[in-house]
């Protein structure tokens, strides 16, 4: 059975992900905070995971680089309520290999974690980068 890390703070946000995973046939393992997350990964380690960037102890780019330098070619899907362009751009450079923006779209998701399991190591992006803000025409 595929093990997918969740590692996100807000509780409500990891439980609902981690039911999503679990009826889709993986094994959720939950983390609240980067230090769990990356011990987590250590431990038990994933064939994916879901790394918010917004965490209490650490940023979720910070982490991101960090699992990189344990294993390249694990997928890693950003999640954020803050979708900028910047944080995208920031998030390619080190290695994301797909990003959502918050409120999350359980069904996109769902696509998402399905599409970077099937091409788990191809280093592929397949969630969508936001859009560049649009520039106002005068």
């Amino acid at each position: 059975m595929s093990r997918i890390l969740i590692i996100e703070d807000e509780a409500a946000l990891a439980s609902a992900i981690g039911q999503l995973t679990r009826r889709m046939g993986f094994e959720p393992l939950l983390a609240a905070s980067a230090a769990q997350g990356l011990e987590q990964l250590r431990r038990r380690r994933p064939d994916l995971v879901v790394l918010d960037i917004g965490l209490p102890d650490r940023s979720g780019l910070e982490v991101l680089q960090e699992i990189r330098s344990i294993d390249a070619d694990l997928p890693v899907l950003i999640i954020t309520a803050h979708g900028h362009l910047q944080n995208a751009v920031e998030a390619k450079k080190r290695g994301a290999s797909g990003y959502l923006v918050k409120p999350l779209d359980l069904r996109e998701l769902e696509k998402s974690l399905q599409v970077l399991l099937q091409s788990q190591g191809d280093g592929a992006v397949a969630a969508a980068v936001p859009d560049a803000p649009q520039i106002p025409r005068c």
